[in-house]
């Protein structure tokens, strides 16, 4: 799956949680071409009823604009775009499939972004607002490189708003969407679309950030706090000393490529970055990871579980962290 345009998101946003029509007149040449390209390419067309809308085109000056509204896509004419309330639903399902490919770094195309460094980049864009409690308001351009923008056309904010959305971390109320003019030059003035946001906290950036930001996971019985050096089986926690350790550092690994083979002299290069001597003094490496497991095992009272529910397991030049069988 293809990443959505910033536009599209927009647009989405404001059916989905605001009126359910939006204007493409609201959105430049480029950004409207956008959505139309990517509700084909999704195969969304059915989901929404594209028209003329008389209204708009009443009130609109063609002669003074050289971006013409009715040039968006081959054999599409249209200035309107509605989502009926039925099809609301799939339109859901649709985002939340995307959204999906988002947190697991599966999307594609030339605005390529990792959730995390979007996650991150998001949570410093929201910290200005947390003194205003948990409910904020501000506005979202619907332009593109606009001196009103909320966000960075390279973060991946909206897509991380879609995410919070679906995590039920946060609810949403589109106030409005409105025109103003912004000085440009001494005497040119553009117009601009703002959408005017409303965000309600259902819990906090500390809390998102906790659950998001520190923890990695390996199905819902282990887990490990990468800020906290807390590791967690069963509920069953366990502090590390610090982040440094080995038996840390290792579960770590394990977590991350948990169902993957990891090499031995790998673990060692997480160890020590300035390992150069990978191919040598293999056996006694081996041995201290074999003794390593054998600790993390101990320690998450993986070792006294009767129905472990995972395996830590070393094969050959190999270390795995799988589901276990039993």
């Amino acid at each position: 799956m293809n990443y959505l345009s910033h536009s599209t998101l927009k647009a989405f946003l404001y059916l989905l949680y605001g009126k359910d029509y939006l204007l493409l007149f609201d959105f430049k040449y480029l950004e409207r071409q956008s959505i139309i390209d990517d509700i084909f390419s999704n195969n969304l067309a059915d989901l929404f009823v594209l028209k003329n809308s008389e209204s708009a085109t009443k009130s609109f000056n063609f002669k003074k604009i050289l971006d013409y509204p009715y040039d968006i896509s081959p054999g599409i004419k249209t200035l309107k775009i509605m989502l009926l309330d039925s099809n609301k639903g799939k339109l859901f399902d649709f985002i939340n499939d995307y959204v999906n490919y988002f947190k697991n770094d599966k999307l594609v195309n030339d605005n390529y972004c990792l959730y995390g460094a979007s996650f991150q980049s998001s949570m410093e864009l929201l910290k200005p607002f947390k003194n205003y409690g948990k409910k904020i308001s501000f506005k979202i351009s619907l332009n593109n490189k606009s001196p009103f923008a909320f966000y960075k056309n390279d973060v991946r904010f909206l897509d991380v708003l879609f995410y919070f959305l679906i995590q039920k971390y946060i609810r949403i109320n589109i106030d409005d969407i409105y025109k103003v003019m912004h000085r440009v030059s001494e005497d040119y003035y553009e117009e601009e679309i703002l959408m005017s946001v409303t965000i309600v906290f259902g819990k906090t950036l500390e809390e998102i950030s906790d659950i998001e930001g520190a923890w990695i996971s390996y199905g819902s019985d282990i887990k490990l706090n990468l800020l906290e050096h807390i590791a967690c089986y069963k509920n069953i926690p366990y502090e590390f000393k610090s982040t440094d350790t080995k038996s840390f550092k290792l579960l770590k690994m394990l977590i991350e490529n948990h169902g993957k083979p990891i090499l031995i002299v790998d673990v060692y290069a997480e160890f020590d970055p300035n390992d150069k001597h990978k191919k040598e003094y293999f056996k006694e490496k081996k041995e201290t990871i074999v003794n390593l497991i054998k600790d993390l095992k101990k320690k998450l009272k993986i070792t006294k579980d009767k129905s472990p529910t995972v395996k830590i397991s070393i094969s050959g030049k190999e270390i795995f962290l799988t589901a276990s069988k039993a």
